[in-house]
This record gives structure tokens, C-alpha cells and sequence, in this order.
């Protein structure tokens, strides 16, 4: 077991805080016995205390090191703070910084909206503010409210940061602050040098453009997400929304999911394309917990959600279009899609009572049970922890006022290679706006035994996303080119980037600086 609760830790590091707690350990101990495969694949977990109860959790780059950090939204009954947990890289959260929220309003959304290279942290609450983060990233304050030109004490119920535009700075995009009448609409706020500013775009979403329905009630947005949609280099918008006020006939009454696409920089078409428009009456279940993916070895975006506690699939051909919308193979809410294990295949985490269940993606698709955590924990984020090449995986709900950290123990996938000891890496030039960017080991201290040739890079953005996976040109000269594209071979926005070698810790990362 990875607790690493030694006394050489940061006095920073409370041990009241880092503790094996009771709860969690149940998660552990009570282990199903219908496994699919041999092994398990996460250890005992290891809880953090937070003095309020959390509500919401993200994952990003709080600090000037190359680890994902932890930031926790909680209150009480009468107060809210944002909590940020810094990761020592060997396994452990550190408490770091904290600022506040508004009680009642934990929505927030981390991203680098000046484009300087640190990321700031965006709240809800009325108004909606950012954070920006100082050189020494201590979020001092105070927050600076959300620039929304025709709504300025508006807060948003839901809200993303995601460069939409590809220019070097996160934009915000969010919907009002409920799912009620009269909120058909998504906001964008655009980034710049000197963050979020004036100038919103704003998109009306409507649901019975193709009949006629009173038009003082309107529909609503329940959820979006952003993704590629149609793998053309662009972001688009997929949108879940309901229309169910109002007295009128069926027809009226409808459920759907559809695409805003882009056709370039800011430029949003005026009518969404309807994937899914389902009529049912009153009331309406909504389709909610959007994420767009590629499950199983198919690169085409598909679109996963949930209705009524089960979730549905809709997938896509890489054009644009998709199948019609099927219940899928694995029942529950899908907490969590993400390669944990390092395959190259999406593997699944969902809620199902009595717990969570863990599902190891498969080749050309569907998944295999590995195990269930008993009683279910809200799995919030992937993360790498410690010095190996898998994902952990952070969250909450089993005791209040805690977070639970599950390291991962699973073997890798075959050819990633579980310790490389020559880890520092060097990119050459670390400032670049195009051409490619060299990456190279450097000499190995004494006493550390040499590494296998052959060199394989994984490529991260601020938000931990692995934009790009690459191996040695040769296997004898352990370099590695990147000509600074994603995996689609589509240019990355400018920003920055992570580059670390599969099997070692983030900490020992390149950092390359990508300017358009």
C-alpha cells in the first residue's frame, strides 16, 4: 500500500489530515466478488480532510510544477470556500491556497484565461468571477467579475473553460443559472491577454424551431459539453435541453440533444442541428452528465449521457452524424471515462447500487468488469499521483467533510514500462511556434542504471489532457519528435504543454511554450 505518510513530509502535509479513514477503507475491504478478471486494479484509498463539505471537484495545474493539482468547492450551511490540494508527486495532497465562493454557487471551471501560462479558477455565484492566478500562484484576490454584457450580475448554472477560438487564452461558455423557463440560452465569454473580456457571444437554443409552440415559453438548457464533434480542428458545442413549461399541447413538450457547430474562429452557426428531439409529456426527464469520446478502438467522437439513471450512447461516424441513441452495455451513471490504464482504449467507472464499478475498455468495444468499490464513492477526476505511468482517481461522498484519493496499482498496458530511471527530459527549443520540438533524455546521475532506448513521450495541456502520445524515431537514439499536432495530427492551440515520459512522474517533465 502507497500511503507515503512518513515524517519527511512537507510540514505543510497535516497527518490529521492524510489518514487511512474508516469509511474509505470500507470502499477497500468490501470488495464484490463478480469480477470479470483476476487482479484489482486500485489500492486502499487515502482520505484528506476538508473543514467543509465538498461539492464539487476539478483537477488542473495550480501550482509553477508540472502535477495536476486538486481543487475542492465545499460549504456549510452558511459559508463556501474553494480548496486547493497540491500534489508532491509522490502520491500525496498537500494543502495549498484557498479562496472563497458564494454558498449555494460551487459551479467552477479551471483554465489559463490571460494566456500567461497559469491557470486561473472561475466561480459561480451572482456575479460569476475568476481568480486569477499570480506569479506565485496564491489566487490573492480579489476576483474579478465575469464580463456578461447584457446580464452583468448573472452567474452561469454550468460553465466550461475551453479554448473555443484556438488563440493561446481559455474562453468561458456556460448557460444561466438554472434549468428554468426563459433560460434558452449559452453565453461565451471570450479570453485575451488580459483575461475574460466584453464582447459575449451568445447562442439561443430552441427545440420547436420546426413547429409552432407559444413563443413566450421557451426551452432550456440543462448541459453542455465541448468537443470536436465532427474531427474537423474546430470546437463545437453539444447542447442537452429540455422545453416542459408551459400548458400546451404534446408536441410541445420535448427533450433533445443536439450540435452547435463551428465554422471558425468564433464563428457559431445560429441554429443547433438536433441529434436526438424526443416528445414526451410533461414532465420531462432531461438528458444530462454529457461527455464527449471514443469508446473502444473506434476514433470517431461518440456521445455519452444519462436519462433517468441510465446511461445512452450515441455513436458517431466522424462526420458529424451519428446512430440512433441505444441504452448502453454498461448500466448506471458513467462517472468517469478515462484510459487508466494506459492502452489507448477508454476504460469506465459508473454508479450502480451497491457501488462503483470499475470497467477496463476493450478492443473493438464494450468493456470487462475488473471491480466494485463498496459503498459507491462520486469518482470526480483522473490524475497521476506518484511516479508511474497509471491514473488515480480522486473523489467524494462516502464520509462528508473528506475527499478520497484511489491510488492505482493495475499493471500497465503492455509496452509502457512501469519505472524508467534516466527521467529527466529535454525539449529542444522549449519556446517554439512551429516547426518540431526535439525531445531527448539527459545524462543519468551515478548510480541510476541506464533506461531502455527507446523513448515514449506522452504530451499534456494545462487541464492534465493528453493532446499526444509519441515513441523514439529510432530505437537507438532515444529522441522523440513532435511537429507540435494533437492526436488527430490537427495543430495544438497555442499555450502550454507538459511533455513526460511514459512510467515516470510528472515532476520530471519538459515544459514547451506553444505560440501562434
Amino acid at each position: 500500500m502507497r500511503f507515503h505518510a512518513g515524517s519527511s513530509k512537507s510540514s505543510r502535509q497535516l497527518d490529521r489530515q492524510r489518514k487511512v479513514h474508516p469509511f474509505c477503507v470500507l470502499m477497500a475491504l468490501l470488495v464484490s466478488t463478480d469480477l470479470a478478471q483476476a487482479g484489482l486494479w486500485f489500492d486502499d484509498p487515502v482520505s484528506y480532510s476538508v473543514p467543509k463539505t465538498p461539492r464539487g471537484l476539478s483537477v488542473g495545474h495550480l501550482n509553477d510544477d508540472a502535477h495536476l493539482d486538486v481543487f475542492v468547492a465545499a460549504s456549510n450551511s452558511n459559508s463556501a470556500t474553494g480548496y486547493i490540494y497540491l500534489n508532491d508527486g509522490l502520491g500525496g495532497l498537500v494543502a495549498g491556497p484557498t479562496v472563497a465562493i458564494v454558498p449555494g454557487y460551487e459551479r467552477h471551471a479551471l483554465g489559463d484565461f490571460n494566456g500567461d501560462g497559469r491557470t486561473d479558477i472561475a466561480v459561480s455565484g451572482s456575479p460569476t468571477r475568476v481568480y486569477y492566478a499570480s506569479a506565485a500562484y496564491t489566487y490573492p484576490g480579489p476576483a474579478v467579475i465575469v464580463p456578461l454584457d447584457a446580464w452583468p450580475n448573472g452567474y452561469f448554472g454550468e460553465m466550461r473553460a475551453e479554448d473555443l477560438d484556438q488563440d493561446g487564452h481559455c474562453d468561458l461558455i456556460g448557460r444561466p443559472s438554472n434549468e428554468g423557463p426563459q433560460q434558452p440560452y449559452l453565453w461565451i465569454v471570450w479570453g485575451s491577454p488580459t483575461g475574460l473580456v466584453p464582447g459575449n457571444t451568445q447562442i439561443e437554443i430552441d427545440l420547436v424551431d420546426d413547429i409552432w409552440c407559444e413563443p413566450s415559453y421557451y426551452s432550456s438548457v440543462i448541459d453542455l459539453a465541448v468537443a470536436d464533434a465532427d474531427v474537423d480542428g474546430d470546437l463545437d458545442i453539444v447542447v442537452s435541453a429540455v422545453r416542459d413549461w408551459g400548458i400546451e399541447d404534446p408536441p410541445c413538450e420535448r427533450r433533445g440533444i443536439g450540435v452547435i457547430w463551428c465554422d471558425g474562429p468564433r464563428v457559431y452557426r445560429e441554429s443547433e442541428e438536433w441529434t436526438v428531439k424526443e416528445q414526451d409529456p410533461t414532465p420531462v426527464a432531461a438528458y444530462y452528465a454529457l461527455q464527449v469520446a471514443s469508446l473502444g478502438d473506434d476514433p470517431h467522437p461518440d456521445i455519452i449521457c444519462t436519462r433517468q439513471s441510465t446511461t445512452w450512447v450515441l455513436y458517431g461516424d466522424g462526420a458529424g452524424a451519428w446512430r440512433p441513441l441505444e441504452a448502453a452495455t454498461l448500466p448506471g451513471v458513467w462517472s468517469l471515462l478515462v484510459d487508466i490504464d494506459g492502452d489507448d482504449v477508454l476504460d469506465a467507472m459508473n454508479h450502480l447500487v451497491p457501488g462503483t464499478r470499475v470497467h477496463r475498455g476493450r478492443v473493438p468495444t464494450g468493456f470487462d468488469l475488473v471491480e466494485t468499490i463498496v459503498p459507491a464513492v462520486a469518482v470526480k477526476a483522473a490524475m497521476q499521483l506518484d511516479a508511474d505511468a497509471d491514473l488515480d482517481v480522486v473523489g467524494f461522498g462516502v464520509d462528508p467533510d473528506r475527499i478520497c484519493v484511489f491510488p492505482n496499482i493495475a499493471p500497465l498496458a503492455a509496452g509502457v514500462s512501469q519505472t524508467i530511471h534516466d527521467r529527466r527530459l529535454r525539449a529542444v527549443p522549449s519556446v517554439v511556434s512551429g516547426g518540431v520540438v526535439r525531445f531527448e533524455r539527459q545524462s543519468s546521475p551515478p548510480g541510476e542504471r541506464e533506461a531502455a532506448a527507446e523513448l515514449r513521450i506522452h504530451v499534456r495541456d494545462v487541464q492534465g489532457r493528453v493532446v499526444w502520445r509519441g515513441t523514439s524515431v529510432e530505437s537507438s537514439t532515444g529522441v522523440a519528435l513532435w511537429d507540435l499536432t494533437d492526436r488527430r495530427g490537427e495543430p495544438v492551440p497555442a499555450g502550454v504543454y507538459f511533455a513526460v515520459q511514459a512510467g515516470t512522474s510528472p515532476g520530471e517533465a519538459a515544459r514547451v511554450l506553444v505560440i501562434r
